[in-house]
């Protein structure tokens, strides 16, 4: 499937609208609204050979040519074949159950209460649900819940063509040899151009007119489908195993120990020292999640993306502080994080809370750890009025902001695609639009460990060019 690029996106505000959207084009989705009523063609395309189907859809179109007339509108949907003239609608069906296997495989419709004009098709079927209906309807949705699907295309090919027959859509003498291509498909012109035509021009069929309403049989077809049938989990291949990890939990202790060396050696004061604190700060933070991520089950787990996020952060920070290199701006930094110890420290005391995550009698501490906070102003916006993005696009390292920060923050903010990954699986029962299930447990998440490696070292880099040089690196 063909996906629009990002630079093909137009931007509005803060927000990327693709094409379709910046036309201003309706989604009316096929799985929701126009799949049920095409229903006997989906249980036709997904249970004979196709030839066999395509060929009852071509008897049909020449049931709506043999009945055109005026008022033949040649819509052979089911809520519009229940309205067709008595004639016309005893012709549509006489010709959709030409086949034998039709009757079968088109029993499974009378499952539902709902089915428009169930008493016709109760007479021309002239047999009641079987114990393999389910099975007949299972698979005819199966095949066609992807609009973009061979069979789906067989069946929105059909109500095209049906509609063409009935003089309801006409197509310009410029449109000959598509005309040509629509009456013998799919047997004829090119199917990478043909496919796409009768998909866009099915969906032109939906008029104002056809707005669902809350009574109207697609709701009354997926109500049914789950009312009465079960959830299962969709079968699919076993998750791929973690990659192997780039290091160990003893490789980031040694690491971290040839860190404090170098501390030591690189340390020319007692007194605050904004740079060299959080140059080191940073890889001491980063080197500390690396080896919580290296605990059983923490990189694969939703936890490690709130990790890697962190390391992203200070990342990104770090280039920035250093590619400044203005002490203003580090000690800025610095200011900033006192200043949110005091702002944390002063709302737990408004707030009398005993018990909480947050050690108050810390946080006072680093709140006046460097000066009176009496004399510590809080900011309560960005660290310098900036944003991270503006710090990556400065420093370089735009292209580690764009791999990592959109979804590691998704999972920090609870946002919804992350939640969809991580707690949900899909339904497998087709009758059920591949809804989203609980699951027993967290998925499986891919490793985090080596994007961690790939930050971790490259802080380290930052480490060794603020302060050369220290070539000790957590990758193995």
């Amino acid at each position: 499937m063909s996906r629009t690029k990002l630079k093909n996106h137009k931007q509005d505000g803060k927000k990327l609208l693709p094409p379709f959207a910046q036309l201003g084009i309706t989604n009316s989705p096929w799985i929701n609204d126009r799949l049920p009523e095409m229903l006997w063609a989906a249980i036709l395309i997904g249970n004979l050979p196709r030839e066999r189907a395509l060929t009852i859809f071509r008897r049909v179109v020449n049931a709506i040519l043999e009945n055109r007339n005026e008022e033949t509108k040649g819509d052979i949907r089911l809520s519009a074949i229940a309205k067709m003239p008595e004639k016309e609608k005893i012709s549509v069906l006489e010709a959709i159950l030409a086949e034998e296997d039709s009757y079968e495989c088109l029993s499974s419709l009378l499952l539902f209460e709902g089915l428009p004009g169930k008493e016709s098709w109760v007479a021309a079927l002239g047999r009641s649900a079987s114990k393999s209906s389910a099975d007949y309807l299972m698979r005819g949705v199966a095949s066609t819940l992807w609009h973009q699907s061979r069979e789906a295309t067989d069946c929105r090919w059909v109500r095209l063509v049906s509609v063409i027959a009935a003089g309801k859509l006409l197509l310009p003498d410029s449109f000959a040899d598509i005309a040509r291509e629509l009456v013998n498909y799919p047997n004829d012109g090119d199917m990478k151009k043909i496919r796409p035509f009768i998909r866009s021009a099915e969906i032109s069929l939906n008029s104002t007119d056809d707005e669902l309403k809350p009574d109207a049989w697609p709701n009354k077809f997926w109500s049914e489908c789950l009312a009465n049938t079960p959830c299962f989990s969709l079968l699919r291949e076993p998750e791929v195993n973690p990659p192997v990890s780039k290091t160990t939990i003893q490789r980031v202790g040694e690491v971290n120990e040839l860190l404090i060396k170098h501390w030591l050696k690189t340390r020319c004061e007692s007194g605050i020292d904004a740079k060299h604190d959080t140059t080191f700060g940073m890889a001491f933070y980063s080197l500390n999640i690396l080896r919580e991520l290296l605990h059983i089950g923490n990189s694969t787990a939703i936890l490690g993306r709130f990790g890697l996020r962190s390391m992203l952060d200070g990342f990104v920070t770090l280039s920035y502080l250093i590619h400044k290199n203005n002490p203003d701006l580090w000690r800025s930094h610095r200011v900033f994080g006192a200043g949110q110890a005091k702002l944390t420290s002063l709302k737990l005391e408004e707030l009398k809370s005993e018990k909480c995550f947050a050690d108050t009698e810390t946080l006072n501490k680093i709140a006046n750890e460097d000066v009176w906070e009496e004399f510590l102003a809080i900011n309560v916006g960005h660290w310098e009025n900036s944003s991270l993005r503006r710090e990556a696009v400065e420093s370089g390292t735009k292209a580690e902001y764009d791999k990592f920060y959109a979804w590691t923050s998704s999972f920090i903010h609870a946002h919804w695609g992350s939640i969809r990954e991580a707690v949900f699986d899909t339904c497998g029962n087709p009758l059920h639009r591949l809804h989203r299930i609980p699951r027993k447990a967290c998925k499986t998440l891919p490793d985090v460990v080596p994007d961690a490696c790939e930050l971790t070292d490259k802080i380290l880099d930052l480490v060794s060019k603020a302060y050369p040089s220290f070539p000790h690196r957590v990758t193995i």
